[in-house]
């Protein structure tokens, strides 16, 4: 029996990221009430009162993620569970992995057969996340290595149960 993984989101990188959605908040705000008050209802107004509401909700998923502090990543007898696609994908489908950076973040992709089947699976948002995946000719299902805590014990998992790194591939 093979030992169970669970890989965290950083829980340093959430806290920053919550101060300074927060600190995004309140400085757009104070405009905000600035400039409602010495303007009115203008474009510009109305465009900060925009962004608020957009600081305020990031603000509180970023903290709700902090407080739950559940694994990102899943790894056990039966197979991956990606807490961002809120899904369990068979290790008999998983062919391989690899790690590609997109706009500059490293991202570990995973290699799955039949991903339709699990694609399927998917609720509406996750459905649409890992479908733009594959409109740029990714695989839908990945993982940002850049908000894991340890990146290291991620790949060590995948080669102790014996998934393969495989080169990308080419369309």
């Amino acid at each position: 029996m093979k030992k169970e993984y669970n890989i965290y989101r950083s829980r340093g990188r959430l806290l920053a990221s919550t101060l300074f959605l927060f600190l995004l908040f309140l400085l757009f705000s104070c405009v905000g009430i600035y400039l409602l008050f010495s303007r009115g209802i203008t474009v510009d107004t109305t465009a900060n009162i925009i962004v608020v509401v957009f600081l305020f909700v990031f603000y509180t998923y970023v903290r709700k993620k902090y407080k739950e502090n559940k694994p990102e990543v899943i790894l056990n007898e039966e197979g991956i569970y990606l807490e961002s696609f809120s899904i369990l994908i068979r290790w008999g489908d998983i062919d391989g992995f690899y790690i590609q950076k997109v706009l500059k973040l490293p991202f570990l992709y995973f290699v799955v057969n039949n991903e339709e089947k699990y694609i399927d699976k998917l609720k509406k948002i996750n459905k649409n996340k890992a479908l733009t995946s594959v409109e740029y000719e990714l695989p839908a299902f990945n993982v940002s290595l850049g908000v894991l805590e340890n990146k290291a014990e991620l790949i060590k998992a995948l080669e102790e149960y014996q998934v393969p790194m495989v080169n990308k591939i080419s369309s």
